[in-house]
Order: structure tokens, then C-alpha cells, then sequence
């Protein structure tokens, strides 16, 4: 997959755009989407920002990270109590160790790992390192783990050699299954050359391929609705294949589908643009949407293919400064509340609105790091909590040298606390921490 590809996946949803776009009229309401029963619990394990775009994965009593080793490749497991407020090692040993015999250590997570918390169970997802031949590099294998959510039995799922996890891609769960996407990969080549949606299935200790994807178009998960999956799809125009970077990532398109798990089959939604023509959030089979150069906030039912204006002019209820303030919607959806940014003239605010209430609110929580301000977003959820990052620590680590000598790094890990939901909202910081203490014996 091109480098050009990688970008316009990044930038797919905000890039300016002067498109003139209509609407039909339609009164502002909250869109329901179209309803069918389904016996499946689809939730995304991990966002469409891929392995690189998570670190902590939470569920109700708490939530787990992932804390490298300086020395080696390996890692721990750290747990966030939710019930005791305390940070500690996912581990039964009363002095916790860096081998086997800690169900919470990690062997190997170089080249990145990320934890998920979906299915009643705990995963763990290594991403791993593609092999080079023509260096004599062998790679860093990628497997996946399931455990119970102790840590206790543990099983591994090895990624076969010629196949990677796609990194720039969400993944799904249905209750029992992971869902996620595998490329194959040309070793000599060093070339993608088919995208593969699979299922993860640890009794067989094997990856059930259900669909051949190809390489025309690059594929992401992007979201769930109640029977599958929302695929993003992503292609360039034939007649700009030639052109330079700038020029093909300014013109791409993009088409949602939806993969059915009962049918395992691929539905047509009729969402499609260009890059630049709007930005979105999906909320179970909904699109939310915002036109590049307009206020309009609009829902479109995937299932349905039907779309209704939701507000006329989000712009009505925020202060703005400039006359060309743009709205740009942002993230994902939370507790029924869509985030979105005002870029106005030369600087950006953040705002939520409540699907429930209409209300718009500015969202003004954030702390200062070396000399710049840093949001405070969302990282998981309860029924009345949200886990926010709220600071960073930094730790004094020890790390070794390439002649075996030890020498000291500094290493910031970020702080996350819990807040209630409507204080989040509200942007009152009434922020509530977690006794990290045992940091303080990392090295």
C-alpha cells in the first residue's frame, strides 16, 4: 500500500473543500437507526485509529495498559480498579517478576502492542515488525492473546508468516469473536498484495478468512451497526494515478459498505465523497455528518439509506469571531454527545452536542505540558464514568546499552483518572485519581 494511501486515511474526514452541497428540508430531531433483531453484541474493541491510536482499553470494573520494559522487549499488564481507585500489576504474586510465572508479563511486544477489553475476556494485540530479507531481517512475529479478565488462561494466536495486521484499522467484537482485517505480504517484494477480513478463532488457533478484500481499494473498520461491521473504503480515480502526492490525496474518494455476519456478504450504502467534502462520527448504522463550508449537522441511516437534517446551523449557538468559521466533527461518539472542533480564524475550540438535549457546550477541559495545552479526551467508559487522560508521570528507568552497560532514561507515561459523565460535559474538573504508588518501584 502507497504512502499516499496511508495519508488521505488520515485526512479523509477534515480537509477543506469548497463542494456546494443541498439538502432536503427536514426539522431537527435525534434519528433513530433502523431497527432488526440481532442476537450478536457488536462493540469496537479497538477505534479506527489502529494499534497505534490506543493504549488503554477499559470495561465496566476497570481498565488495563500496557507498561514496556526499558531492559528487553517485554511489558506488564497495569489494571486501573475502578472499585479500589488503584493502579496495580495484573498479576497473583506477591513480589510480581518479569517471567513466565507472572500471568501478567508479556514476553515480547516490540513493534508495538495494545490491549482490549471486549467479550468478557482480555486481548492483547501484538503488532510485530515485517520481515526484510535482503537485510537478513527475520521480523518480529504479530500474534494475538486471550486470557480471562485475571489474566488467567491464557491463549495465543500466532499470525502466520506472509501475513500482517493491517495497522490503520479498528477492530470489532460480536460477544464471542474478534473481527479484524490481515494483509498478505510479499517478503521479496515488500508489497501488500490482498486485504483479507477475518475472524479470530482461538479454539482452532487459527484466522477464519471471510472475505478476500483485494488492493484497489484500501480498506478500514470503522465502526459496527447491529449484524456487522462498517467497512471504509478508499480509492484514487484512474485519470490522477500518475500525478504527485499532493495531487492524489486530493482526490480520493471514499464509500462506506456494510459487512453482514449472518450473511457474511458486503451491502452497498450509497454514503460516498471525495476527500475533503465533510468529516463524520458513526453511531450504530448512522452517519453523522458536516459539509466542508457549512453549520449543518445531518444523520444518514446506512441500512435505509435515508438522511435528515438535524440541526440547520450548529454555528447558531456558539460565539464565533471570524465569518469564515468551519465546523469540523471530531472523534468518537460518546454517551449520545458528538465532539466537534470551531476552527475560527486562527484558533480552535472544542464544543459537544448531546443528541438527547440539542445543547451545544464548549468543552474546555485540559492541562498545560512543557509550554502547550493538552485536551482532555475521552479513553473508555461506564454506565456513569468516563477514564480521561489527565496528566503525564514520568519515570526513571533503567535501560541497557549496546555493550550491556545500564544507563538511566526518562520515560512519561500518562495519567488517567475517572469523571462523571455530566461533569465531563459540563467541563467541571471534578477529576478522580487512581493511587499509582507502585510506579514509584518501576525501573
Amino acid at each position: 500500500m502507497s504512502f499516499v494511501i496511508c495519508c488521505a486515511l488520515i485526512l479523509s474526514a477534515c480537509m477543506p473543500s469548497d463542494s456546494p452541497c443541498t439538502y432536503p428540508e427536514s426539522s431537527p430531531t435525534v434519528v433513530s437507526s433502523s431497527e432488526s433483531p440481532s442476537s450478536l453484541e457488536m462493540k469496537m474493541a479497538l477505534s479506527s485509529m489502529g494499534v497505534f491510536g490506543q493504549e488503554v482499553a477499559g470495561n465496566e470494573n476497570g481498565a488495563y495498559t500496557i507498561l514496556s520494559n526499558t531492559q528487553d522487549y517485554s511489558a506488564r499488564l497495569l489494571y486501573y480498579d475502578y472499585a479500589t481507585r488503584q493502579m496495580t500489576y495484573l498479576s497473583n504474586q506477591v513480589i510480581v517478576t518479569n517471567d513466565e510465572e507472572n500471568p501478567g508479563w508479556l514476553e515480547d511486544v516490540f513493534g508495538g502492542a495494545v490491549p482490549l477489553a471486549v467479550n468478557g475476556k482480555l486481548y492483547v494485540v501484538k503488532y510485530g515488525k515485517s520481515p526484510i530479507p535482503r537485510i537478513h531481517y527475520e521480523g518480529s512475529p504479530s500474534f494475538l492473546l486471550e486470557m480471562e479478565p485475571n489474566a488467567a488462561n491464557r491463549k495465543k494466536l500466532p499470525v502466520p508468516r506472509g501475513q500482517l495486521l493491517k495497522n490503520n484499522t479498528g477492530i470489532a467484537a460480536d460477544g464471542k469473536n474478534l473481527y479484524l482485517l490481515i494483509t498478505d505480504y510479499d517478503e521479496k517484494a515488500l508489497q501488500i498484495t490482498n486485504i483479507s477480513l477475518c475472524k479470530a478463532d482461538f479454539d482452532k488457533n487459527a484466522f477464519e478468512s471471510l472475505l478476500s478484500l483485494g488492493i484497489e481499494k484500501d480498506t478500514q473498520i470503522v465502526g459496527i451497526f447491529p449484524e456487522g461491521l462498517i467497512l471504509q473504503r478508499t480509492f484514487l480515480p484512474a485519470e490522477y494515478a500518475d500525478g504527485d502526492q499532493a495531487m492524489q490525496i486530493s482526490h480520493f474518494n471514499y464509500e462506506l459498505q456494510l459487512y453482514s455476519i449472518p450473511e457474511n456478504s458486503l451491502v452497498e450504502t450509497g454514503f460516498t465523497w471525495k476527500q475533503g467534502d465533510l468529516s463524520f462520527v458513526l453511531g450504530q448504522g448512522l452517519v453523522y455528518y458536516v459539509k466542508t463550508g457549512t453549520a449543518q449537522l445531518c444523520a444518514y441511516d446506512l441500512r435505509s439509506k435515508t438522511h435528515r437534517v438535524l440541526v440547520e446551523n450548529l454555528l447558531t449557538n456558539i460565539p464565533v469571531e471570524s465569518t469564515d468559521a468551519q465546523i469540523i466533527l471530531m472523534g468518537e461518539l460518546y454517551d449520545d454527545h458528538i465532539s466537534l472542533k470551531l476552527l475560527d480564524g486562527e484558533g480552535s475550540t472544542d464544543y459537544s452536542y448531546s443528541l438527547h438535549t440539542q445543547e451545544i457546550l464548549p468543552l474546555l477541559l485540559a492541562f498545560e505540558h512543557e509550554g502547550g495545552t493538552i485536551p482532555i479526551s475521552i479513553a473508555a467508559e461506564t454506565d456513569l464514568y468516563f477514564l480521561v487522560n489527565s496528566g503525564f508521570t514520568t519515570l526513571h528507568r533503567l535501560a541497557t546499552g549496546t555493550d550491556g552497560s545500564y544507563y538511566t532514561v526518562d520515560s512519561k507515561i500518562t495519567q488517567y483518572s475517572l469523571i462523571k459523565k455530566e461533569d465531563y460535559w459540563n467541563s467541571i474538573p471534578n477529576f478522580i485519581s487512581f493511587d499509582e504508588a507502585l510506579l514509584e518501584a518501576v525501573r
